[in-house]
């Protein structure tokens, strides 16, 4: 008895999947944030008009020359999870900063797209419904 239970021990220790969840020289985040245009791409073909904000001590909504409270009147607005008010000085390559930057470019394509001026996206936009 002991040794089929060591044998299935064994046989299962052995099968386990050891391979790495994101190639070795990608990190998780890098991973998540490495394609803000085709991501909105694809939430624009999907009619997914959100924009994308961060947390700081309000939502701010990077590439966009407009305030939260403006923005939110005309566009559904998403906060990018795990974003802080608290950054770390200098960390450019930390979650928030990388967030930002995604967030950045992922709002210019869509309001791009949606024919939206950024310096004026409450006005009306040429491919907006």
């Amino acid at each position: 008895m002991k040794l089929a239970v060591f044998a299935i021990a064994l046989l299962l220790v052995s099968c386990s999947d050891n391979a790495p969840a994101t190639p070795s020289n990608t990190s998780p985040t890098e991973s998540k944030f490495a394609h803000p245009e085709k991501d909105a791409e694809a939430a624009l073909a999907k009619r997914d008009f959100s924009l994308l904000g961060v947390n700081r001590f309000t939502v701010l909504i990077p590439g966009v020359d407009a305030p939260y409270e403006n923005l939110r009147k005309k566009f559904k607005i998403k906060v990018i999870e795990g974003t802080s008010d608290i950054i770390i000085k200098n960390d450019v390559n930390g979650y928030d900063a990388q967030a930002e930057k995604y967030a950045e470019k992922y709002n210019k394509r869509m309001l791009d797209g949606l024919g939206c001026d950024p310096h004026h996206p409450n006005e009306k936009c040429s491919n907006y419904p």
